[in-house]
This record gives structure tokens, sequence and C-alpha cells, in this order.
């Protein structure tokens, strides 16, 4: 595939330079929304698509355009499993974060664990933990620089020439614990001549939205480009369904800096410095039902009753349950800095250095997670008689959480990159250190998780801090060829060697330093863990792993109109420490590496003379040691969680995608992805009631069986005006947030629960959209009214058991406005 440059020549017009001046039109867009995919047997062939979008003819469609390795390639044209969408796409569907992009992708999906960091699954391959020292089994990427950890890719999304979503396990050059694919956002570069722009929204909860660039030469081989973005609500969304108080305002502000310089073709560099700060009020959920840590605590439980009852919704997406009075809001920030260097040591060979840092902190972020809250009448006697039924009383959370965290990331990419008539090669390595503070404090005022502390059991640990440190550092060696064996065949083949070690530092404390002394026998602020028989205290452990991933796949192209392509690739996501409310030493315990093996087949058709294009694949993947959040049981505090591997696991799937474009102004697409998920090898372990059951048989979790979309639209040109009206709507089947219990096996009692949990899992959803814009021709300004989730359309983004209840996310009730853009120059 030969050298990548993905800088600019500042004296030739560029790829992405022409793109500006001929930017994309509605149906490339309308293209562009519906996947562009393009399916193949591994989509770590995929590895270095990076360069900037242009438009390429193919009849009656518009499709994007991909550089890979110094080669212009039409998206359709080359042997990957994609899905492309430029700037303009992502704003006009609303995309505004990475959680944003279940929007437009079958098969991805997003779920709030209530903590804080969001759990990204594709094609049924996530993880979920609550922790922020967990990476995610879904990569993110700026510009080929990892995000480490989920919770740093909230900010990655602004000012873009397009992002792109590879699918399947990314064993070969994204290589980093992408055993479920990668998400690679392109971030826009400085222009050959003066640009600048602006787009700005108002809307729903009185939200304001501005988005503005300014980009050029400073010099004839030096060019600079800044972009800031901001937005801000004056309302929440959410209203608390007891006290009529709001949630949800936005506060989230971003900024990036890139320069970037060309010393006569020889060696080029640019820089990008980056910063975001989110202070948003955090997303509070909906108490759907009771959920006893501790049954028997009648006098606790009897007292929570009422109010958990008084909190539960009525299939409102605005209703959510949390605490008056509390400051619920984040309190992050990040800074990134990345420079990325090409030296061109030949006509066909280039060196390309990545270097990137980055740093992230939460100063504070408070989350009310618990569902509900009690009012509480501090003036009269302690305990049973203190609680009231008056709203006007202060309230006490169940389960109330505060983060703060420190983050720091390195990572150093060295690659080598060469074509022939025949052999595109590329090889490399890689390293990376991470170390992640992380302390939670988790504030339960009020809950029956303390069934034998004190007279009638009302004594609790009333604020418990877990405090984990985990150092992590990364080695890796990867090569890549593909071998031209025929005028229509090419063997594509990537292998990888990873090294991972974590040293882990963990503690548990009583923060109020009240209780833990007298219930533990230890020292205030000592560390409650226990150990072993009679011995609490720190807990301290590595992890060392290494691991050999790759893919081969061929693929045919008979003629310009068709693709046909099959092989097998291999994925590694490394294992992590947990940092959880760890009372017992298990809890913290490491998953180990889980594998994945794929073995994929599909096709790509130009169709209609080119007024079409249909593409589908099948895949099937085996899963080993899966990576999954289970449960351990205390006597004290009931179940309690910990990270365990399901011994085996598999997905089959099936993903089809259809674009049309009539000629005569109306356009669409069609995508949908069909998924078969199993635990496949019987498997004991409590599910969230600390009840145990069989796994054996369940289906994933967080995973829709079935995912779809749509995008129509019409385009008008009329006196030098651009007339469109474009709808999209996505459908999405049930799910299940808990796993299901299988057949009665050796450790599973006769009495266990034969199904899920009430409440356990989500209906299915169709969320629909609708925008129209009016606009000159050449596209100086354009004006648009937009309206998201038109139907009003309640539904269910995640599931989770608090400490006394269940508790769901909901995705945002309907949401409209007016967006303004103008070009300066």
């Amino acid at each position: 595939m030969g050298t990548n440059n993905t800088q600019i020549d500042l004296k030739s017009k560029s790829i992405w330079t022409a793109l500006r001046a001929r930017p994309l039109s509605l149906t490339a867009l309308a293209i562009a929304a519906a996947g562009g995919m393009v399916f193949a047997p591994n989509a770590a062939h995929a590895q270095n698509v990076e360069a900037e979008s242009a438009t390429e003819e193919s009849g009656g469609l518009e499709e994007i355009v991909v550089t890979a390795q110094k080669k212009s390639e039409a998206v359709n044209d080359v042997g990957i499993s994609i899905s492309a969408f430029s700037a303009d796409t992502l704003a006009d569907s609303g995309v505004v974060n990475t959680s944003d992009l279940a929007n437009l992708v079958p098969g991805f999906t997003v779920a709030d664990v209530g903590f804080g960091p969001p759990v990204y699954t594709l094609r049924g391959v996530g993880f979920k933990d609550t922790s922020y020292n967990a990476a995610g089994a879904v990569g993110i990427y700026v510009d080929e620089a990892a995000i480490a950890y989920p919770i740093m890719s909230i900010g990655s999304v602004f000012d873009l020439e397009r992002v792109e979503i590879l699918k399947g396990p990314q064993g070969t050059l994204f290589g980093r614990n992408n055993t479920g694919g990668a998400v690679n956002y392109i971030a826009a570069k400085p222009t050959e001549n003066l640009e600048g722009a602006i787009r700005a929204s108002y809307g729903r909860f009185d939200t304001f939205d501005v988005e503005s660039y300014i980009s050029g030469p400073i010099s004839e081989d030096i060019g600079v480009r800044l972009a800031v973005r901001t937005t801000q609500s004056g309302k929440g969304w959410q209203v608390n369904s007891v006290t009529g108080d709001d949630l949800g305002k936005i506060d989230e502000t971003a900024v990036r800096f890139t320069i970037n310089a060309d010393f006569d073709g020889k060696f080029d560099a640019l820089l990008q410095l980056g910063w975001w700060q989110n202070q948003s009020e955090s997303a509070a959920p909906q108490a759907v039902g009771t959920a006893f840590q501790s049954p028997g605590n009648t006098t606790i439980s009897n007292i929570l009753l009422p109010w958990i009852n008084a909190y539960t919704p009525n299939n409102s997406n605005r209703e959510a349950g949390f605490s008056a009075g509390q400051d619920l809001s984040n309190n992050m920030e990040s800074y990134q800095a990345t420079l990325r260097m090409n030296a061109y040591l030949s006509d066909s060979v280039t060196a390309t250095s990545i270097t990137s840092l980055a740093r992230f902190e939460d100063n504070g972020s408070r989350r009310d997670i618990g569902g509900f809250a009690t009012p509480y009448n501090a003036t009269s006697a302690p305990f049973v008689s203190g609680y009231a039924d008056e709203l006007d009383w202060p309230w006490l959370p169940n389960l109330l959480v505060e983060n703060t965290a420190e983050i720091t990331t390195f990572s150093q990419e060295l690659r080598f990159a060469g074509e022939g008539d025949k052999l595109d090669w590329l090889f490399g390595f890689y390293y990376a250190d991470d170390r992640v503070d992380s302390k939670v404090n988790q504030e339960v005022l009020l809950t029956t998780n303390t069934n034998n502390f004190g007279p009638g059991g009302i004594f609790n640990i009333r604020s418990a801090l877990q405090d984990g440190v985990a150092e992590t550092r990364t080695y890796g060696a990867f090569a890549n060829a593909n071998f031209a064996l025929s005028d229509t065949i090419t063997l594509n083949t990537g292998l990888r060697y990873s090294n991972d070690k974590t040293n882990y530092v963990y503690c548990a404390r009583d923060s109020d330093g009240i209780f833990g002394p007298v219930v533990f026998r230890q020292p205030a602020g000592g560390c409650l863990t226990l150990l072993a028989s009679g011995v609490r205290g720190q807990f301290i452990d590595s992890l060392a792993e290494d691991s050999i991933s790759g893919k081969v796949s061929l693929d045919w192209k008979p003629n310009n109109d068709l693709l046909v392509y099959a092989g097998y690739s291999r994925g590694y996501k490394a294992g992590s420490f947990p940092n959880q409310l760890a009372f017992l030493g298990p809890q913290v315990k490491p998953a180990t590496q889980e594998k994945l093996d794929s073995v994929e087949a599909g096709f790509k058709a130009t169709l209609a003379g080119g007024d079409a294009q249909l593409n589908g694949a099948v895949f099937y993947n085996f899963y080993s040691d899966k990576q999954v959040i289970g449960v351990v049981i205390d006597p004290q505090f009931g179940a309690l969680r910990r990270l365990v591997n399901v011994p085996k696991a598999a997905v089959r799937g099936v993903e089809l995608d259809l674009t049309f474009n009539t000629g005569e102004g109306f356009y669409g697409s069609l995508g949908g992805a069909y998924l078969d998920t199993e635990i496949t090898e019987d498997f004991v372990g409590p599910n969230a009631f600390a009840q145990q059951i069989n796994y054996g048989g369940s289906k994933f979790t967080e995973t829709a069986d079935f995912q779809g979309n749509i995008v129509l639209g019409y385009e008008v040109l009329s006196g030098g005006m651009r007339y469109a009206i474009e709808g999209d709507a996505r459908y999405s089947s049930s799910v299940n947030f808990d796993f299901e219990p299988g057949r009665v096996i050796t450790g599973v009692a006769a009495n266990s629960p034969t199904s899920l949990a009430p409440n356990f899992s989500a209906d299915a959803f169709v969320v629909a959209n609708a925008r129209i814009s009016v606009g000159p021709e050449d596209e100086r300004w354009k004006a648009q009214l937009w309206v998201r989730n038109l139907t009003d359309e309640f539904y269910v983004t995640s599931v989770r058991k608090a400490l006394d209840a269940s508790v769901q996310y909901t995705g945002k009730p309907r949401t409209y406005g007016v967006t303004l853009e103008f070009k300066f120059f």
C-alpha cells in the first residue's frame, strides 16, 4: 500500500484543499450518513486511512475518497470494513460526541454505566466497566493517536474533516486493545488559502452551540489553524419527578491549534495542541423498581420504599431521580499534544513518527446514580424519626458518586512504509506509558446494605472511598504487506506482537472515618479490603501479558463494479484491574486478556450504471476469555461487582448497505446489521442481584439483535439557490442489560431464576430526525431548521442495579432549533 503522507504540501493543491474549494454536496453527505460502508474480512487493512476526504463521480453517486499510504482510493474500491462520515454530516445529524455515532452506524451502541466512562460496543464487542482505568474494546483515535481511555474521548468531536469507523478486530496496526474496532477522527488541517467560518445554533432548553475556525498559511511552507467550539445551555433537559428541579445543563468548550510545516518535500511535520473542558451537569437515571441490597433490613427498606415508588416514572424521557440541592456537575478538562513527522527517504519509502502526550483531570465530577432520594428532618430526633415525608426537608442520596482523577498517557509510534508494482509493505514499533490515579467517593447516606450494623440496622458507612493507581506500559512491533497476486487478486497480511504490563495499588476506605474503625477494627483512614482471613489492608498486584495477533485476507476484483473478499483476523484486549468499591480481595483481581478470532466475507457491487451501491458482509467471531462485569457475594454488603473472564462466546452477524441517487434530486440509503451473540459454554456466576445462574446460552448485554437506519432526501437548485429537505431514522430491537439464566447445572440452585429480571431489558425503538435547509449554490452561507427525535420517542440506553433500586438511563427527548453557517473568506 506504500508510504503514508498525511501532511500538506502548501505549494500544490492537495486532495483536501480541493475539497475545501468544492465542498461535499448534500448527495455525498446523504451517502455518508447512510454509513458509506465497505465490508472486508479485516478492517485492520484500513489502519492508516487518515487522508482527507474528496469526492469521486461514479454515475449518479458521489462517494468519499480516502487515501491510504499515499494512494487515493474510492471507499468502495478498498477491501476494508469501514463507515465514513463527513464533518457536515456529523453536524447535521447532531453528533457532538462519540456516543452520538450510534445514530449513524448500525451495530454501534453506547451505554451509560453511571460512574462516568461511556461503554462503546461495535458488532457486539465491548467492555462494560465503570473504572476510569478500563480501556475499551473499541479504540478511539484522533489522526491515529490513541485516546487510551473512554473517559478521555468526550471532547474530540469538533473541527473535523471526517470520522472513520473500522469494524472487526484491529490486530495489526490499530493493535491496542481493539477487539471490537476503531473510531478514527480526522481533524481538519491548515488550508492553502486564508479561510474562516462560523456555525451557530440555538435550540430547545435554551441551548447555544457555536463552532468557528480560521485557517491559512503564514509563510510559503507553514500553515496554521485555530478552531474553537462551545456549547452552553440555560436549562436542563431532565426534571426531578418529585421536586420539579431540572438537571442536564450543558457547559462544554474545546480548542484545537494546528501548525503544519513542509520542508521542500523531503520532510514535513504537523503539531496539534488541544484542550477541552466539560462542566456540564451529569445525567441522572430513573428508578424503575426496588432492588434492596439487604432485603431483610426492613427498618431502612420501609423508609425507602415509598420514595422509590414516588420516583418511578411513567415512560417519560425527561423524568429522572436525583437528590434536590446537590451540585451534580462534571468538572473535567483535558490537554493533548500530538507531533507527526514524515521523512521521505526515497520516491517510494517513507518514515513516519507519531508522538502523543495527553493529560486528563477530573476535579470532582458528581453524579447521583441511586435513582431516588429521601428527605431528612435534621432538627428532629436522630435515626428513624429523623426521616420526613414532607418535600421541603434536605434530601439524602441513596448513592451519590464523586470522581477525582489524573490520567497521563504517552505514546510513540515509528514506522516505515514502501510501495512497489506488486508489493506494498509497512513495519514499525509502538510504545505507550500510562498512569491512571483515580479516586471514587461513594456517599451512601441511607441504604439497606448495613444489615448487621448498629441498633435497628440504621448505622452505615456513610461515605466510602475507592482509591486505585494503575501504571501500564505497552510495547508492540507490527508488519503489514499487500501482495498483488494477479491483476484481479490481492493478498493482504499483517502481524503484531504486543506486551502489556500493569502495576496496580488499591485501597478502600471509610472516608467519614466514623464506622470503619468500629466495624472493621481498623485505624481511621486505613484500607478496609479483606486480603486474607482477618487481614485488611492495601491491595498490590501486577499483570503481565503478551500476544500475537494478525490477519490474512484475499480481495478479488473481476471488474470495476464488483469486489469480493474473504479472510481471517485475530485481535487481543489486554487484561485490566477494576477500580470499584471492594471490601473483598477477589473484587480487585484483574480480568486477563481476551482473544477474538474473526472470519469474514463480503462484497461491494455498483449497480444501475453507477446510480446505486450495494455492500454486504457476513462474519463469525469466536471469543476466548471474554471480559465481563461479574458479581461477588459479601455477607455484609450483598452483591458487589468484580471482573471475570467467560471462557467461550461467539458473535455471528450480517450487514447490508444500499445507497442510491436517481439523478433528479432524490437520494437515499438503507443500512442494517443483524447480530446473533451467545455465551457458548456453561459458566456459573451471580447475576446483578447476587443470584447464582448459568450464563451458558445467554446473549450479550448492551447488544441489539438488529439495528437499521434509513436516510431520504430531496434537493432542488433554483435561481442560484439550493433548497433541501432530508430525514433519517434508526431502529433498534430490544436489548438486555444482564445475562439470561441458562439451564440448571452444578453450582446453580434449583430455585435460581429462570428468566431475566424485570426491567433489565429495553424495548425496541425508532428515533427519527428531520431538517430543511436553504443557501446559495456556492455555499457561502446556509440556514437550517432541524428537529431531532421528531416523535419524542421514549427509549432506554442502559439499565443497571444501584444500591436499592433498579435504574435506567434514557435518550434525550425531542429537540429542535435553527443553525446558521457563514464563511468569512
